[in-house]
């Protein structure tokens, strides 16, 4: 690098602050994404670490048991879905 070389000041967002702002950024995430994606993404994700953990082979994933086992419950969700659920009936009403 040649002596006159001078980097560029950093941006604000790299200030000392930035390290706290991430930190508290990744404790309010999860609250987020309850609120705005649903309970089920959270039990999913937390499935799914349980689930990867679960297959580790000398020190590497077997993904195929992984997906397996994701293809499998999400089969068993949709069948659970099918038979539970049941469109209300509207009775007289016509869609405006």
């Amino acid at each position: 690098m040649p002596p006159h070389f001078q980097p560029p000041p950093q941006p604000t967002a790299y200030g000392p602050w930035a390290k706290k702002a991430r930190s508290r950024s990744r404790r309010v995430f999860p609250c987020c994404a309850i609120v705005t994606l649903g309970a089920g993404m959270l039990v999913g994700s937390w499935l799914s670490g349980i689930v990867a953990q679960h297959y580790v082979e000398a020190g590497s994933h077997s993904w195929q048991s992984i997906w397996l086992i994701t293809a499998v419950m999400g089969v068993a969700l949709a069948v659970i879905f099918a038979v539970f659920y049941r469109e209300a009936k509207h009775e007289g009403k016509t869609a405006p």
